[in-house]
């Protein structure tokens, strides 16, 4: 079945048909304005509203009206019907209850929401050839799904949700954009260490003006930022840069250990922006972490062979949201 098929991040809305032989047409990308960009939760959905009304003008002609619009999101999702929460755009906001019945009147089509992983993962499992793998998010959140070839594709709206599972259990733990503290995403997605980094280099400002992030890369400590800074000073083999990121890959690195031992995967692939800007880089730091927690003879994972990067271009969520149609 053809459809419109819509990624919608916490930082871009991409929208595209997708029709029944799977070619992409009338692809749009536009940046997404959240709480974050200093928008009420009120104006973050209008302005997605807005969007979704474009993107469904851009396809007609080429749509039936019947012919769905599928859209991926970066959070939990209740039976394709129901946006649970939307940390990485409005926080800790509570999502409106008749969202959907907003989009189905701007998209004037049948709306289904689905986890933006599931459709990452579900594109990714055409194209490798493991039969049980975790694909893991490392961007403005974090997330996660398991893929066993031939399981049901329903699942529970928290499954993957592994960036709201709370790993620092003191009283100081990290606010989390979803509200809480102490969370994985709070500590290990790239918005968090970007915040991280800020902390960092206000803490001790000799030791950062010290860093490649202020003598190559003229970072500000305000205005430090991963894209301009601390990944090319990572890539760089700034030090500075890698004791930011450490403990964020420590972190994960302890939370992928337990799934994969529990279902006994095969490979972890990685994607997100911040991750696969960093490449081999991060690769070979979570390997390293993941070597760290393995402590029994009963437990042998050669993490170099299980860890890879996967670089997925914008398209690929778009393709996997449309396999849900």
């Amino acid at each position: 079945m053809a459809s419109l098929a819509i990624d919608l991040g916490g930082t871009y809305f991409r929208s595209a048909v997708v029709l029944e032989d799977g070619s992409l047409h009338s692809l749009e990308e536009t940046r997404v304005r959240s709480i974050f960009d200093g928008a009420s939760p009120t104006m973050v959905w209008e302005g997605v509203a807005d969007l979704v009304s474009r993107a469904s003008f851009a396809a007609r002609g080429a749509l039936r009206d019947n012919d769905p619009a599928i859209i991926a999101f970066p959070g939990p999702i209740a039976g394709g019907r129901r946006i649970v929460s939307a940390p990485t755009l409005t926080g800790s906001a509570v999502v409106p209850a008749d969202l959907r019945e907003r989009f189905i009147a701007c998209a004037r089509r049948p709306v289904r929401f689905v986890n933006d992983l599931a459709a990452a993962a579900r594109h990714l499992a055409d194209a490798v050839p493991e039969s049980r793998f975790i694909v893991v998010t490392v961007s403005s959140g974090i997330g996660s799904r398991v893929v066993v070839r031939g399981g049901s594709h329903e699942e529970p709206a928290y499954a993957g949700e592994i960036g709201h599972v709370v790993v620092d259990h003191g009283p100081t733990g990290v606010l989390c954009d979803c509200g809480g503290r102490g969370h994985l995403g709070a500590i290990a997605s790239g918005r968090a260490i970007e915040r991280a980094a800020r902390a960092k280099a206000h803490a001790d400002r000799k030791a950062f003006a010290q860093s490649l992030c202020a003598t190559r890369y003229d970072a500000v400590a305000d205005s430090l930022t991963n894209e301009r800074h601390l990944v090319p000073a990572l890539l760089a083999g700034d030090v500075w840069a890698r004791g930011v990121v450490d403990p964020a890959v420590r972190a994960l690195a302890r939370m992928l250990s337990g799934i994969v031992v529990a279902a006994g995967l095969e490979r972890v692939y990685v994607i997100g922006g911040f991750a696969t800007a960093l490449g081999e880089t991060y690769r070979a730091m979570l390997v390293s972490a993941l070597h760290a927690v393995q402590d029994s003879p009963a437990i042998s994972i050669d993490a170099a062979e299980l860890v890879r990067i996967a670089t997925l271009n914008e398209r690929a969520c778009l393709r996997g949201a449309a396999l849900f149609a």
